[in-house]
């Protein structure tokens, strides 16, 4: 399971954002490669870079959803936050699958600090509805 209370939320923030910063890199570096493959004519070579380009974070959020369905939860968390964190994934259904595992698993917490994080991250429409969600879970670990 993994440790939130090891963590800052701007240690967090900055991390991912660092992370991000460095996919994006590898992306746009992906694409010069692609694009300098089309023009060459080597269409099969630049349609595996394509693939590959955002695998990694496909790959390890479609395990998590394998651990959520066979019960291993902690599993699914872990998965989760490694997308976040490690890989610096953006799709926010990574946050909001971790929020809602964390709130299965009764870790009010790993919950409050991830809701935290993502608010950061999240888009106007979003932020309203974290915003709420951080302050009910601030209550929550209040009266604990």
């Amino acid at each position: 399971m993994v440790d939130f209370e090891t963590i800052s939320v701007m240690e967090a923030v900055e991390h991912i954002k660092a992370r991000r910063a460095e996919c994006r890199g590898r992306l746009e570096e992906n694409n010069r490669l692609v694009m300098e493959l089309i023009r060459l004519g080597r269409l099969k070579e630049a349609k595996k870079l394509i693939d590959e380009g955002g695998s990694r974070h496909y790959a390890l959020f479609a395990k998590a959803e394998e651990y959520e369905k066979a019960g291993n939860l902690e599993a699914a968390v872990g998965c989760y936050w490694e997308n976040i964190y490690v890989n610096g994934a953006d799709a926010s259904a990574n946050y909001k699958r971790l929020m809602n595992l964390l709130h299965r698993i009764d870790c009010c917490e790993g919950e409050l600090k991830v809701a935290e994080i993502y608010l950061n991250f999240s888009d106007r429409f979003e932020a309203d509805e974290i915003a709420s969600r951080i302050s009910e879970l601030r209550r929550m670990t209040a009266s604990v």
